[in-house]
């Protein structure tokens, strides 16, 4: 189903629809997100206030939602919140809302990671490197420099491809990560290492 991560109706429309459909929501994984690149100094409201409403706010309404349902069934439950290293490090210029918003994406983890332990609620980030996405691979089209820049900072020297964010994903999501939470798991092809 489709919805605006950013708008709380749709968000629990969505919600509501996926319970309707399966009775209960056991794993979420908050994968939304989108950049809108422009240096500090010329980074409009309208840009700053997009970002975060879709990379932190969205993040937020799911993980309120689904949280709920998961504290009211009892059973516990796993949410991976998808954050980046730009929630870590400093990345290129034109990315201050970008990583604001992962930045409050990983503390947002750590604190519902607290707050609902209690309820066997383990709650987790990812924080990956560059993943070839659509938008991705269209910003290395449209500049060569982006690539360059992408594989000067990574160790492994590549791009990552989104498989590479599947088994980290499925560690969080299983009983293999039972005794893991508040962890933000790096997939950075060794980018924060250096």
């Amino acid at each position: 189903m489709h919805c605006d991560v950013a708008q709380e109706d749709q968000v629990q429309a969505a919600v509501t629809q996926t319970l309707k459909e399966f009775d209960k929501i056991d794993v979420l994984v908050a994968n939304a997100g989108i950049g809108d690149r422009s240096p500090a100094e010329e980074m409009t409201i309208e840009q700053w206030e997009r970002v975060i409403a879709i990379n932190l706010s969205g993040v937020w309404l799911f993980d309120h939602e689904v949280g709920k349902h998961m504290i009211r069934r009892g059973e516990g439950g796993r949410i991976v919140n998808m954050a980046s290293i730009g929630g870590i490090v400093g990345v290129e210029t034109g990315n201050a809302n970008y990583c604001a918003s992962k930045g409050g994406g990983i503390a947002l983890t750590r604190c519902l990671a607290i707050e609902w332990a209690k309820y066997n609620i383990l709650v987790n980030a990812i924080a990956p490197s560059h993943i070839r996405t659509p938008l991705i691979e269209k910003l290395m089209q449209e500049k060569p420099e982006v690539r360059a820049y992408f594989l000067n900072n990574i160790a492994l020297n590549r791009i990552g491809e989104v498989v590479d964010v599947v088994g980290p994903a499925v560690f969080l999501a299983s009983d293999a990560s039972a005794f893991v939470t508040g962890r933000v798991l790096l997939v950075d092809g060794g980018h924060t290492a250096k």
